[in-house]
């Protein structure tokens, strides 16, 4: 039976290495863990092939629990979960599961970067490192991680403080075929350790397909700012949801153009493995979602209506307005977002605990803000998600209202409509029995990125990014979210 769950671990530095020439540790390590005296919780550390290292503590795996969650460290997949959690067999909380991170030493360290050295038979140089991984299920790719030994600093002129510099990460498919780019700024703060970049839409990776990670310094040759890649020379690490395929690295002299990065061409595989961390969840079933039971008013109303009877006027005797509550108390959040059609700074009216009014004339509403900045002039009394409930005077607008109890989706397989081809890459057709009135297409986040109104039968995605889309579809007898994958 296929296992879903997050291990968490940090994969820290044990041995400065770079293209097989050892270089100095900058501390003093007695104990031989990896750790620096300086920082060194352990000093006197046995240290083993079986030493795991977090948070700059060695750890025996063999005789250790160091979240205390009864698990074992060398059977807990998940060894730093919080304190009181309650955990599966494998150690992993609820919100853990789905998630996947790397374990394993880190013995090495490969140069990345800029190259400023004069006399060491290099000349200027920028130089990429890469690592290939394959999933045994299909897995939704929010972020990738990336461990690096120290600051971004010169070798021969070496400053000993950090520079900013930005990285550029790659994620390409089975053939080495660029399928999404995305970028981080490191300030100058940084010291060393993992750095996670965000991809702008989740990634969808097929199982039992090879996919490639590159990553090197913008401008690097430029700059001459380099640091290394940790990474483990030898490793004969398993697990039973992914495959560790092998490293890469690349590298130019001239001319002066970091497109050179783009073409797989120009990696090769590397001796060693190197640090990540996934970040993601694997997918779990293939069905449809419809809201149920709730809607938003056409029409905006002045707080000063009698609200309920207006909502009885578009929705029904049925229906009534939503309570704070019911979004609080929502278990499919996520999904409910996309399948109300909702939107960056969305607002809309309901009740908390059965009540209009917060103060005085001060009404209750929801702004709902992707951006972390609810609205100017907003008195924030709670926080779910993505959603703020504040209130303030002279609103005028949309109601949230719901039918019978709480606010719900449905998973279901509806056979009223088929889209396909899904996984798509240029035209998507909706199939439907029924007579279409509107299709929107949502990021997997909520963001509305397409709308069509004709032509439902030849819709282009060519203009979507890869990645995992919201399909909502509007029909004379409501609407119904289904799940596209752009390839």
């Amino acid at each position: 039976m296929k296992k879903k769950y997050l291990f968490f671990v940090s994969l820290i530095l044990l041995f400065n290495i770079s293209f097989g020439q050892t270089l100095n540790l900058v501390n003093q390590d007695d104990d031989g863990d990896g750790i620096p005296n300086n920082i060194d919780q352990y000093p006197e550390t046995i240290y083993n092939s079986k030493t795991v290292l977090i948070n700059n503590v060695a750890f025996d795996p063999t005789d250790q629990d160091i979240d205390g969650d009864g698990i074992p460290n060398d059977k807990d997949i998940c060894p730093q979960t919080p304190e009181g959690s309650t955990v599966n067999e494998f150690g992993c909380a609820e919100d853990q599961i789905g998630y996947i991170t790397e374990i394993s030493l880190s013995n090495a360290s490969k140069w990345i970067g800029g190259d400023d050295r004069t006399n060491s038979g290099f000349d200027p140089r920028n130089v990429g490192t890469g690592q290939s991984v394959l999933l045994y299920e299909n897995y939704i790719l929010n972020s990738f991680s990336v461990l690096f030994q120290a600051q971004f600093d010169y070798s021969q002129e070496y400053e000993g403080v950090g520079h900013e510099v930005e990285i550029i990460l790659q994620l390409r498919n089975s053939t080495g075929e660029i399928i999404s780019q995305t970028q981080k700024i490191i300030p100058n703060s940084f010291m060393g350790g993992w750095v996670k970049f965000d991809f702008d839409n989740p990634q969808y990776l097929n199982a039992n397909k090879q996919y490639y990670f590159t990553w090197y310094l913008k401008d690097g040759l430029i700059s001459n700012l380099n640091t290394g890649s940790n990474g483990f020379a030898s490793s004969n690490y398993s697990s039973n949801i992914y495959e560790l395929g092998t490293g890469y690295s690349s590298q130019f002299k001239e001319p002066d153009n970091d497109s050179y990065f783009d073409d797989f061409n120009n990696w090769w595989e590397h001796p060693w493995d190197f640090c990540f961390k996934l970040a993601g969840k694997f997918e779990s079933d293939n069905s449809d979602t419809i809201c149920e039971n709730v809607g938003i008013t056409a029409s905006t109303y002045p707080e000063t209506d009698d609200l309920n009877q207006k909502v009885k006027d578009e929705f029904g005797d049925e229906f009534t307005i939503a309570d704070w509550n019911d979004i609080k108390n929502m278990e499919n959040l996520d999904d409910w977002v996309p399948c109300m059609g909702l939107q960056h700074d969305d607002t809309f009216m309901l009740t908390r605990d059965g009540n209009y009014i917060y103060s005085g004339n001060r009404q209750y509403y929801v702004h709902y803000s992707t951006d972390g900045v609810p609205n100017s002039g907003f008195l924030v009394h709670d926080k779910v998600g993505d959603f703020y409930l504040g209130s303030w005077y002279g609103l005028n607008m949309k109601i949230l209202t719901k039918k019978g109890g709480a606010l719900a989706i449905e998973d279901f397989q509806d056979k009223s409509f088929n889209i396909f081809p899904n996984p798509v890459s240029d035209i998507l057709t909706i199939d439907s029995k029924l007579e279409l009135n509107k299709v929107g297409i949502y990021s997997i986040l909520g963001k509305k990125v397409k709308e069509i109104n004709t032509n439902f039968n030849s819709i282009s995605t060519s203009d979507l990014l890869s990645g995992i889309y919201l399909v909502r579809i509007e029909s004379e007898n409501g609407l119904v979210v289904k799940k596209l994958i752009k390839q």
